[in-house]
């Protein structure tokens, strides 16, 4: 099978091959994470982009040289996974609370802030929920592979 030319590759899987083509997609204000279900060349036409100019940029990134301890999709799954949860989660569950805590100090001082805080309380829910997600049923499915 023919791998798919770039115009008809969704945003996300494109990312998925190469994380550093993300860069190309913030700067554009391309959604590639909820969003990357759609083909790249469908995103450029709904949002005026030039796409001949975003493949050539993507196109760029990818021929970069990439240190082999960045090339993420060479480390064997479990390595990938042990990596995420004591790296990345142990960083947001470290640093969450004390964000939360000092928002909490500003809503009590100033009621203007509020709003801003019951967000942040949203968002600490659903990253701890993702998180929660990841490490018990994603993570826990890629051990047994």
């Amino acid at each position: 099978m023919t791998e798919p030319k770039i115009f008809q590759k969704r945003i996300g899987d494109i990312v998925a091959e190469d994380y550093r083509t993300s860069g190309v997609f913030e700067k554009y204000g391309i959604d590639f994470c909820c969003g990357g279900q759609e083909p790249l060349i469908s995103t450029c036409q709904k949002r005026n982009l030039d796409f001949d100019v975003i493949q050539l940029e993507i196109e760029a990134v990818k021929k970069e040289p990439l240190a082999r301890s960045e090339d993420y999709a060479t480390w064997e799954l479990s390595f990938l996974v042990d990596y995420i949860v004591n790296t990345h989660h142990v960083y947001l569950n470290k640093e969450m609370e004390p964000i939360a805590s000092y928002a909490h100090k500003i809503a009590d001082a100033c009621n203007t802030f509020a709003v801003t805080y019951e967000k942040l309380k949203e968002f600490e829910d659903d990253l701890h929920h993702h998180v929660h997600l990841e490490n018990n049923i994603f993570f826990l499915k890629a051990a047994h592979f």
